[in-house]
């Protein structure tokens, strides 16, 4: 991936890349999330798993900005005020309806770029890198409404990649996917951890991903119940009512082979 598609790291190898300390969203007499802590190592996928209603939309999107909440945000040790977490913090929505908004693939890949003011010569650049990683050369002028559910997944993420955010959020990145079109998502964030971006993956679909995070972090009734090593997240998982197949092991969960 060329550099200039990369997210700009720190030094301080000792330092939480991003840090959430007490996220609270209340909204009159309704608790949605409730003094969330946490933190994302720099350069890792971290699977944020819960059962439908546990709050992790709502997370992502209070960790992107677009949700008022209370509590602070930290990235390389700075805290980031709402409009700085909406150039910093990319998020690929479940539903791609709402994210893509070009009449043909390059448009919309180079719709974030433009409002970044960026010069046209540097945007060409970056759509032609970020097209040509993500698979989508062959599509490149079509209309999304003729792309398939795996190509518009794929075409959603590019959208965010083209704008170098520090930290990518994907809120149940394989719904209505197909096998061949979860396998290609799963190996496509992989290839973005291999490039430096840290990701967050909210799924109920632990099983999926779990053989590919560093971190799974459990969440129920807008708290965080259990936040360890995905390999040592099984337990927990069956646990809080996550569904793992029976009888694998940690390594036999993997999407990618």
């Amino acid at each position: 991936m060329p550099v200039y598609l990369r997210p700009v790291l720190c030094d301080n190898l000792a330092m939480a890349w991003l840090e959430v300390k007490n996220l609270t969203l209340k909204e009159k007499d309704t608790l949605f999330l409730s003094e969330l802590s946490f933190s994302l190592e720099k350069g890792t996928i971290t699977l944020l798993a819960g059962r439908n209603g546990s709050g992790k939309s709502m997370l992502l999107k209070s960790l992107k900005g677009l949700l008022p909440a209370d509590g602070s945000i930290c990235l390389d040790g700075k805290e980031l005020k709402r409009r700085e977490r909406l150039r910093s913090i990319g998020l690929v929505f479940q539903e791609t309806a709402l994210q893509i908004v070009g009449s043909t693939v390059e448009k919309d890949v180079a719709f974030g770029p433009e409002n970044l003011g960026l010069e046209k010569s540097e945007i060409a650049k970056i759509v032609d890198a970020v097209i040509a990683e993500l698979g989508l050369e062959k599509v490149r002028t079509k209309n999304p409404s003729d792309l398939s559910g795996g190509e518009r997944r794929m075409l959603s993420i590019a959208g965010v990649i083209a704008m170098s955010p520090s930290i990518i959020l994907l809120d149940e990145p394989l719904a209505n996917l197909d096998y061949p079109a979860t396998v290609n998502v799963i190996k496509t964030l992989i290839k973005l951890k291999e490039a430096g971006f840290t990701i967050l993956i909210a799924s109920h679909e632990a099983e999926k991903f779990l053989a590919h995070t560093d971190r799974t972090i459990i969440m129920r009734g807008g708290k965080i119940v259990s936040d360890r090593k995905s390999e040592d997240s099984l337990d927990a998982l069956k646990k809080y009512g996550i569904y793992i197949p029976p009888k694998l092991t940690f390594k036999e969960l993997s999407w990618a082979e």
